[in-house]
């Protein structure tokens, strides 16, 4: 009896030691939730875990909001509890960011009138987005935030920062911002995909004929010499050079002709360079995009528009690219900064040269690199740099094959030269955010290695602390 009686108090006393034990746990893990959700309500952070970073802005764009002098305000049209949508939170990182941005969200189907408000039953629907200052409004539909995949079956890219800033920027920007694009001498034209991502930026490109129309320097335009064919007239010089004495800014993409184009030419020389009228070539396979010699994938200079490539691991393509010389004569407020360089390893070669030999490879007579292939200019006023001018010598590297073989990094680097040139350091291209998903590939070696993980490692590393546990109170 008197053992009996013992052995109850020790499965008592063990009871009691377990039970209290458990109590406890439970109300440590009880007073974490209630500290951990305190904790939230008071801070609400959140954390960003998507690959690209859908629901957090770029560097980019908190410096534009940084720098918002006038009070935006961004309305979302999103049915009634719809706002914690994607668009919604990313918008809402606009107001945290910025406290001259005000966030509505607004049910068209509850206040019919802001359809008529803002435009009409067409261009505005559910995942709209209007953004206002004062009297001056864009509206973003739905489509416009994103980009399907080629079979147009599923989104491939969110673009709504991108296009939320650029709103933003048209909105509080004063004036117009123009692209001149020079006509009457054979020029090339720009595509497609070059000028939506320009208009998406806020451009409007209007052909100006520089012998009949005026062309006066302004803080929203860039005079763009795009492609000659035949040279300029000397009326015709005078003018562009009256304008960037005036603080215009000039955009030149060149490419290589018979044609005598003297006074273009000069033109270029007084603004420090010289395009060699040769095509460049690289023997460094790492710097070209396949056997091709003349795919060349230039090295990216130190500059602010080539920044946001190289922070990306993004590389332009550049092909029949002519070199560039820097003149050793030149004006002293100029800054000269190669955007574009190619390797040691190159070699350019003249068209006549390989009109009489159809000879690509390299000779010794051919010149040597390194060669710059694109090229940003500076002049000094007061100690302060300001834009003046930007020049690639190929306008093969905006070619619609080219632009997808770079991963459209060729598209970037072109943005943010008309970006750099109309706001300086202000503002460069806010890319969409990729939100594809690759299929994860393993082979026969990795598959087998992850069923045996999974057959007999987890269940063991489960029962261990199991195990553990029953091992203790068998000892107690």
């Amino acid at each position: 009896m008197i053992a009996d009686k013992k052995i109850a108090e020790q499965f008592h006393k063990r009871n009691l030691k377990y039970g209290s034990l458990s109590l406890a746990f439970i109300v440590v893990v009880i007073a974490i939730v209630v500290i951990v959700n305190l904790f939230a309500i008071k801070y609400d952070k959140k954390f960003d875990f998507t690959n690209n970073k859908v629901f957090t802005l770029s560097a980019e764009t908190k410096m534009i909001l940084k720098d918002l002098e006038d009070e935006i305000t961004i309305i979302v049209l999103e049915k009634a509890g719809s706002e914690h949508s994607t668009t919604a939170r990313i918008v809402e990182k606009y107001q945290d960011a910025s406290g001259n941005i005000t966030v509505q969200y607004i049910d068209p189907e509850l206040n019919p009138n802001v359809l008529y408000q803002y435009g009409d039953d067409s261009n505005l629907t559910f995942g709209s987005i209007i953004v206002e200052n004062g009297g001056k409004v864009k509206t973003l539909s739905p489509i416009d935030l994103v980009s399907l995949s080629e079979d147009q079956s599923k989104v491939k890219e969110i673009a709504t920062e991108s296009k939320i800033t650029s709103a933003i920027l048209s909105v509080s920007t004063d004036g117009e911002r123009i692209i001149y694009t020079t006509v009457g001498h054979g020029e090339g034209l720009l595509n497609h995909e070059v000028t939506t991502a320009l208009e998406n930026e806020n451009y409007t490109i209007e052909k100006i004929n520089l012998l009949t129309d005026s062309l006066e320097a302004s803080a929203e335009s860039i005079l763009m010499i795009h492609s000659l064919k035949k040279d300029i007239s000397q009326e015709e010089a005078v003018k562009i050079k009256d304008y960037m004495n005036a603080g215009g800014k000039l955009l030149v993409i060149d490419d290589l002709y018979d044609a005598d184009r003297s006074n273009y030419e000069n033109l270029l020389k007084l603004n420090g360079i010289n395009i060699n009228r040769s095509i460049a070539f690289e023997n460094e396979m790492t710097h070209r995009l396949n056997s091709d010699k003349y795919l060349m994938i230039p090295a990216l200079g130190e500059h602010q528009i080539v920044d946001s490539l190289k922070a990306s691991n993004y590389k332009a393509i550049v092909a029949y690219g002519q070199p560039i010389e820097v003149l050793k004569v030149k004006k002293d407020d100029l800054l000269i900064s190669p955007l574009l360089t190619s390797s040691k390893e190159s070699y350019s070669k003249y068209p006549d040269v390989i009109k009489e030999k159809r000879n690509f490879d390299q000779e010794a007579m051919d010149p040597t690199g390194p060669f710059h292939l694109g090229a940003a200019i500076s002049k000094k006023e007061n100690a302060v740099e300001k834009p003046s001018m930007v020049v690639y010598s190929s306008s093969f590297f905006l070619n619609e094959n080219l632009l997808k073989s770079s991963n459209n990094a060729n598209l970037d680097l072109f943005v943010n030269s008309v970006n750099w040139l109309q706001e300086g350091s202000e503002q460069m291209l806010i890319r969409p955010k990729d939100v594809s998903s690759s299929p994860l590939v393993m082979n026969n070696f990795q598959q087998i290695i992850i069923s045996i993980m999974s057959i007999f490692f987890l269940p063991i590393i489960i029962a261990i602390p199991g195990f553990y546990y029953w091992y203790r109170r068998q000892r107690a």
